[in-house]
């Protein structure tokens, strides 16, 4: 029973304590990277970034502003809830082999037809991370920005 009431219940408490972001044109941002821009590799997942965060902090803020590669990341869509004229995604990209819940938050124009319980990959901009103290404990999140929705499978 505490294996399902957990993750709900943070994905609750996380969600309530996204802050909300200013009203913006959705169709003044641009989800594709411009010229010169830093792609990530396919390689670099969120488990290899938070991984690399935790062994060596300053290297976090290097993939600051950088671009997740063509393939992007997917994962469990946990929450979709306005943010002014925005829409935040919140997905559940916690894996075995990683200590405590992973988290990316998706800042997004046009979230298409996402909606809780599917399965979502993304890509976009990173913002920052947020790295908890405890790795038991969630608190570990990706925000990005500029995201687009590459592909959606509704829950079953």
């Amino acid at each position: 029973m505490r294996r399902i009431l957990l993750p709900a219940l943070c994905a609750l408490c996380l969600t309530a304590c996204e802050e909300s972001g200013p009203t913006v044109d959705p169709s003044t941002v641009s989800t594709d990277p411009p010229a010169g821009a830093l792609v990530l590799e396919p390689v670099f997942t969120p488990h290899a970034l938070l991984g690399e965060a935790r062994h060596d902090p300053d290297t976090a803020g290097g993939y600051q502003d950088a671009w997740l590669s063509e393939r992007g990341w997917e994962g469990e869509v946990l929450s979709v809830r306005k943010s002014g004229s925005m829409t935040l995604i919140t997905l559940n990209m916690s894996h075995i082999s990683v200590p405590g819940e992973l988290h990316v938050v998706c800042e997004t124009p046009d979230p298409g037809n996402v909606a809780k319980g599917g399965l979502a990959r993304i890509r976009g901009r990173i913002d920052r991370l947020e790295m908890s103290s405890n790795p038991a404990f969630v608190g570990n999140r990706f925000f990005l920005d500029h995201c687009k929705v590459l592909s959606f499978m509704k829950p079953s």
